[in-house]
């Protein structure tokens, strides 16, 4: 097809067909990076991150890779969020906008919230999208003073209820009373702190273990081709959940990505998602 040979017209629609494509590529693209970052798949080639493997194996720019990266991030938190990025009601700057709003926020919000968010501002414009988050962060930071303020009230309340009780006991007894229960609260901690330190339920690695892999490795990561030496983890080549012993032979030193992608291959991913981190709660 010609483009310079095009009718007014037929330009008109063409130009319009190809960016409804451009949409449904986009939306393709971000689908096949979720599905990566959920899989954890590009350790295997040895990227430290999704972002890095945007860059490094699909050529994206630094900015491009960060604004696709928001994206994945923000689309896997709702089915919702999803369906607005393959309609074309949300656009990349807008998903971006929105994602740095809440990954930098102090309470992660409900998935309700990123919801309501994503639905005011879909169809704005930039600006407009700018405009909608000042708002909700003014709203935001109004409801923390709010509840600082109970929080006070509340501290206030327990030293009435002190002093209620001083004025009815002597300062001896009020001490006692205070000693005992502070006595009972350290028991129940102490009581949980040994049952997690308990070898039965725990997954203790020996020091002298330890050390001879250590050693092995060299102080990095066993992963072939990785050689990054922060973050360490050992690892259960055969999963300790699922019987592996803890033997110099059973275990690796993996970085924390590769130990992470490891989890994925043993597990599956559905497992794995509950440990992932999440922009809402």
């Amino acid at each position: 097809m010609q483009i310079k040979e095009l009718s007014d017209k037929s330009l008109l629609t063409h130009t319009l067909h190809a960016r409804r494509e451009e949409k449904t590529k986009i939306h393709a693209v971000l689908l096949h990076l979720k599905e990566i970052l959920t899989r954890k798949l590009f350790a295997d080639l040895n990227y430290g991150s999704l972002h890095e493997y945007c860059m490094r194996e699909l050529n994206y720019t630094s900015g491009e890779a960060a604004y696709r990266v928001s994206a994945v991030k923000l689309m896997r938190e709702s089915k919702k969020i999803e369906a607005k990025l393959e309609s074309g009601e949300l656009n990349l700057s807008g998903a971006v906008l929105v994602h740095n709003h809440f990954s930098h926020a102090e309470k992660k919000p409900t998935k309700k919230q990123l919801e309501d968010t994503v639905e005011k501002i879909s169809g704005k414009t930039k600006s407009q999208t700018k405009e909608i988050l000042a708002g909700e962060k003014k709203t935001h930071y109004a409801s923390i003073m709010d509840s600082a303020r109970k929080k006070v009230s509340a501290k206030q309340g327990c030293l009435d209820l002190l002093a209620e009780l001083l004025s009815y006991s002597e300062a001896h007894e009020v001490q006692e009373i205070l000693r005992e229960q502070i006595k009972l609260k350290k028991a129940k901690l102490e009581k949980v702190s040994a049952k997690k330190s308990d070898p039965k339920n725990s997954r203790y690695i020996p020091r002298a273990l330890k050390a001879k892999v250590r050693g092995r490795a060299q102080g990095k990561c066993e992963h072939p081709g990785c050689t990054r030496r922060d973050s360490l983890e050992f690892e259960h080549i055969i999963p300790y959940a699922m019987g592996g012993m803890n033997t110099d032979r059973n275990l690796t030193l993996f970085c924390r990505l590769h130990n992470q992608r490891a989890a994925v291959k043993s597990y599956g991913v559905p497992k794995m998602q509950a440990f992932e981190f999440h922009l809402c709660e």
